[in-house]
């Protein structure tokens, strides 16, 4: 499943939403969020998949990494702490997109 493929399931289960997916390009920094105590960064390593809601970001999609990860797995560290019950199935939905596309990834990465 391709980045777009991927975008396009995610916005047909989220129809009410503008549904954005990333993809990083190298590894850097990024904000992880800014509070009273001033801003927290975060590694950001390629391959990093961010999943946006209306500019919100949902969860992220890490990839297999050298320094002791060997498989994708979802970030959950976002812009969104709550869900309401009428979005929880949509979130759910999103998930389970999100699983297809990292095994879908996993078997690619096994065969190779």
């Amino acid at each position: 499943m391709t980045i777009e493929e991927f975008e396009k399931e995610l916005q047909h289960g989220a129809s009410d939403s503008k549904v954005h997916v990333e993809e990083e390009k190298k590894n850097m920094f990024r904000v992880k969020r800014h509070d009273s105590n001033g801003l927290v960064l975060g590694n950001s390593y390629a391959g990093t998949v961010r999943v946006y809601i209306d500019e919100r970001l949902i969860f992220s999609l890490v990839p297999p990494r050298k320094d002791g990860i060997n498989c994708w797995y979802v970030d959950f560290e976002g812009d969104i702490t709550a869900v309401t019950a009428n979005g929880l199935h949509v979130y759910i939905g999103m998930l389970k997109v999100a699983n297809k596309f990292m095994k879908e990834h996993e078997d690619e990465e096994i065969k190779r």
